[in-house]
């Protein structure tokens, strides 16, 4: 509600680090307006893209209970599959995998802490087996039918911040002003205020 009682109703809508997109899904009205979004990661571009394209079959591989011995195996799939998936999203405009997208949203949930699908973070993979630095998982949410709707005009981009903050996307569709909320993705520490 803040970035928006600043930004007002501007009718075009960047943001360069997507991440969860609570920015874009708090818009207070957002018909009619040009959104584009962002984020280089593909497991979270993969996730926005099947939702739009097929909410009911990402809810069906989300909808599962949080449990060690799924979150382990799919977390190690989602990790080494990152890369295929971003190009295959880069090749193809239709491609997507609902089954990565609903079980990265659901590891989302699950995971303790910070680092989900970066390969790092609480638990650590040595070869076949993964050695344990918590022990807390939380339950997810399933709404994906009004997140395909919210995103039925958005744009979304799949790579580094600096492409979406061109004249191209900035005025597009000769808007007179934009708003741009820049959130970067944060270092340790980064958040700690005095």
């Amino acid at each position: 509600a803040e970035v928006w009682a600043r930004f007002g109703d501007v009718p075009n809508y960047v943001e360069p680090f997507f991440g969860s997109g609570a920015v874009l899904l708090a818009r207070p009205n957002p018909a009619g307006k040009v959104e584009t979004v962002n984020d280089l990661d593909g497991l979270l571009c993969n996730f926005w893209r099947a939702v739009r394209a097929a909410p009911e079959e990402v809810a069906k591989h989300a909808d599962w209970p949080v449990s060690e011995s799924d979150l382990h195996p799919r977390h190690l799939r989602l990790v080494r599959a990152r890369e295929d998936v971003t190009r295959k999203l880069h090749a193809d405009p239709d491609w997507f995998d609902a089954k990565l997208a609903g079980w990265w949203v659901w590891g989302v949930c699950a995971w303790i802490g910070s680092g989900w699908c970066s390969g790092e973070g609480p638990w650590e993979h040595d070869g076949d087996d993964w050695v344990k630095l918590g022990d807390r998982g939380r339950g997810i949410a399933e709404w994906f039918t009004e997140l395909q709707a919210r995103l039925r005009g958005v744009r979304v981009a799949c790579g580094s911040w600096e492409r979406v903050l061109g004249t191209s996307i900035l005025s597009f569709d000769g808007a007179r002003s934009c708003g741009v909320f820049l959130d970067p993705p944060y270092n340790d520490g980064d958040m700690a205020y005095s």
